[in-house]
C-alpha cells in the first residue's frame, strides 16, 4: 500500500508541474509572446506520459480499488 502512497504522491507532483507550466506559459500567450510553444507542447506531453504511465504502475501494484480501505483511501486523497 505504500507503493500506491508513493506512487499517488509522485503523479500530484507532476499534476502540480504540468499546472504551473500551463499557468505560466497562458500568461506569455496573453502577452502575445509565443516563442516557447513547441518547448510548451513537448513538456506538457511528456508530463502526461508519466502521470499515464504512473496511472498504469498504481492499477498493477492495486490491482483494483476494492482492496483499500476506507481510512487508506481518506489517505490518498
Amino acid at each position: 500500500m505504500d507503493e500506491v502512497i508513493e506512487l499517488l504522491t509522485d503523479k500530484n507532483q507532476f499534476l502540480e508541474k504540468f499546472y504551473s507550466l500551463n499557468e505560466t506559459e497562458l500568461i506569455s500567450f496573453s502577452e502575445g509572446n509565443f516563442d516557447n510553444l513547441e518547448r510548451f507542447y513537448n513538456s506538457r506531453e511528456a508530463i502526461l506520459e508519466m502521470v499515464s504511465k504512473i496511472d498504469s504502475l498504481i492499477e498493477d501494484t492495486q490491482g483494483g480499488e476494492e482492496n483499500i480501505s476506507d481510512g487508506l483511501k481518506k489517505k490518498m486523497l
